[in-house]
C-alpha cells in the first residue's frame, strides 16, 4: 500500500474451515457436507477486508503463528489489498483457526475456535505508532485490551483517532472510556444495560377489553328466540309465514350483532397495533438511550435479520432487514457490518446513512458460505442502501400509552 491507510483495524485474524451441512451432526454422528471451503476470518481482519472491498485503504494490526495458516492468513489479506506490514508472526505459536459448521436449513452455525497468539503492542513500536497516528481506528474484543493502554497514555491535548469498538456478543461490556462509536449486538446491549427485550414489552401490551355487559342479554335473547323457532317447525302455513318474518328479523339482528362485533374487533386491533408499535419502538430505543446515558457518543447495534439500530445526539435510527435474496450463511456478517460502518464514517456519511450502508453490506455478504466471498463493492452497496434507508425513531417516554 502506498500512503497512509484510511483506517487501522486491530484484533483477530484466523484461517477457517467452513462446512455447509443439511443439519448439525448428532453425538458420534456423521453428516455428508453439501460444501466445504477454506477462507480467512476473524472480526478485525474481515472488517478490514470489507473496508478494502468498499474502495478504501485499510491496515491491519494482528498476530499470527509461524505456521501454514499464518502464511495463508497474511497472503489472503494482502490479496484483498489490506496492509499487513504490522501483522506480526510469533515463533512457536499456532495461528488462530476456526472450524465452522453451517446448518443451512436453520440458517445457524456452530464454531470451534483455536485462539491465536496474544496481541501485544507498545507505544513506540511501528504498530503502536500506526495506531496512534490513525484517523480512524477499529478494534474487536481482543484488539481493545491491546489498544486501550496506548490511548489512555495520550496527553489530553494530543490528537487521537476516532475509535470504533466491536463489542459484539463475546463477553459484552459497557462502552469503555475512549470509544467514540460503540458497536455491540442489540441483544448484548440489552444484556449489559439491563433493558427489557421485545418479548417483555409485548407481554405488557394492553389486553383486549371485555364486551359491555349490556350486550350479553341481547345475544342470549336472540339465541332463545332462534331456539324457540326451531322447536315450532310443525305449524300451519300462516303461522309458518309469520314465524319466517320473525326469523328474518332475528337473522338481521344477528347479522347486525356480528357486524358490530367485527367493528369492535377492528377498532381494538387498531388500538392494539398502535400500542404495540409504540412499545416495540421503545424497546429498541431504550437500550440505545441507556448506552448514550452511560457515555457512548454514538451507539450502533446489529439485530440479525431484523437489521440494525443506532443513536447519536441528534436522534435514534433503524435500518430494516433486507429481503429478496438467498442467504447462504451469516458467518462474518457482523464483521462486514463493522468494516462497512467504518468505511461510511471515513466517507463522512451521517449516522443514519452510515447505518443503512453498513446494514446493506452485511446483508449482501450473506450470499457467500464464508465470511468474505459475498462482500459487495461500494457502488452496489450504495445503490441498494438507497432502497433500504434508515428511518428515525423519535419515541420519548411520555409518548407511551398508559
Amino acid at each position: 500500500m502506498t500512503g497512509s491507510p484510511d483506517a487501522v483495524f486491530v484484533g483477530v485474524a484466523t484461517w477457517d474451515t467452513v462446512a455447509q451441512l443439511p443439519h448439525l451432526p448428532a453425538p458420534d454422528g456423521r453428516v455428508v457436507a453439501e460444501d466445504i471451503t477454506w477462507a480467512g476470518g476473524g472480526p478485525a481482519a474481515t472488517a478490514a477486508v470489507a473496508f478494502a472491498r468498499l474502495g478504501l485503504r485499510p491496515a491491519l494490526v494482528a498476530a499470527v503463528g509461524a505456521d501454514r495458516e499464518g502464511t495463508l492468513i497474511r497472503d489472503g489479506l494482502a490479496a484483498e489489498h489490506v496492509d499487513v506490514s504490522e501483522v506480526r508472526t510469533v515463533p512457536g505459536r499456532s495461528s488462530g483457526s476456526c472450524v465452522v459448521l453451517v446448518d443451512r436449513p436453520r440458517g445457524s452455525r456452530a464454531i470451534c475456535v483455536r485462539p491465536g497468539p496474544r496481541l501485544e503492542i507498545t507505544p513506540d513500536s511501528p504498530a503502536g505508532q500506526m495506531i496512534l497516528s490513525a484517523r480512524l481506528l477499529h478494534v474487536d474484543h481482543l484488539g481493545w485490551p491491546a489498544v486501550e493502554p496506548l490511548l489512555a497514555a495520550l496527553p489530553a491535548s494530543a490528537p487521537r483517532p476516532l475509535v470504533s469498538y466491536d463489542a459484539g456478543n463475546l463477553e459484552p461490556r459497557r462502552c469503555p472510556d475512549g470509544v467514540d462509536v460503540y458497536v455491540p449486538t442489540l441483544a448484548a446491549l440489552r444484556e449489559v444495560y439491563g433493558v427489557a427485550g421485545p418479548e417483555t414489552v409485548r407481554d405488557g401490551r394492553n389486553p383486549s377489553p371485555t364486551r359491555p355487559e349490556g350486550d350479553a342479554p341481547r345475544r342470549e335473547a336472540v339465541r332463545e328466540t332462534l331456539g324457540g323457532i326451531r322447536r315450532r317447525e310443525a305449524v300451519d302455513g300462516d303461522t309458518r309465514e309469520a314465524l319466517e318474518d320473525v326469523r328474518e328479523d332475528v337473522r338481521e339482528d344477528v347479522r347486525e350483532d356480528v357486524r358490530e362485533d367485527v367493528r369492535e374487533d377492528v377498532r381494538e386491533d387498531v388500538r392494539g397495533d398502535i400500542c404495540g408499535d409504540v412499545r416495540g419502538r421503545e424497546a429498541v430505543v431504550a437500550p440505545l438511550r441507556a448506552a448514550r446515558a452511560g457515555g457512548a457518543a454514538r451507539v450502533v447495534a446489529t439485530d440479525g435479520a431484523s437489521g440494525a439500530v443506532a443513536a447519536d445526539a441528534a436522534g435514534f435510527y433503524q435500518a430494516p432487514g433486507l429481503t429478496g435474496f438467498d442467504v447462504r450463511s451469516t458467518l462474518g456478517a457482523g464483521d462486514v457490518f463493522h468494516g462497512a460502518l467504518v468505511a461510511a464514517l471515513a466517507r463522512a456519511l451521517t449516522l443514519p446513512d452510515a447505518l443503512a450502508y453498513a446494514n446493506v453490506a452485511a446483508a449482501l455478504s450473506c450470499r457467500g458460505l464464508d465470511g468474505r466471498s459475498g462482500i459487495p463493492g461500494h457502488e452496489k452497496t450504495t445503490a441498494v442502501a438507497a432502497l433500504y434507508p434508515a428511518t428515525t425513531l423519535g419515541v420519548a417516554p411520555s409518548a407511551l400509552p398508559t
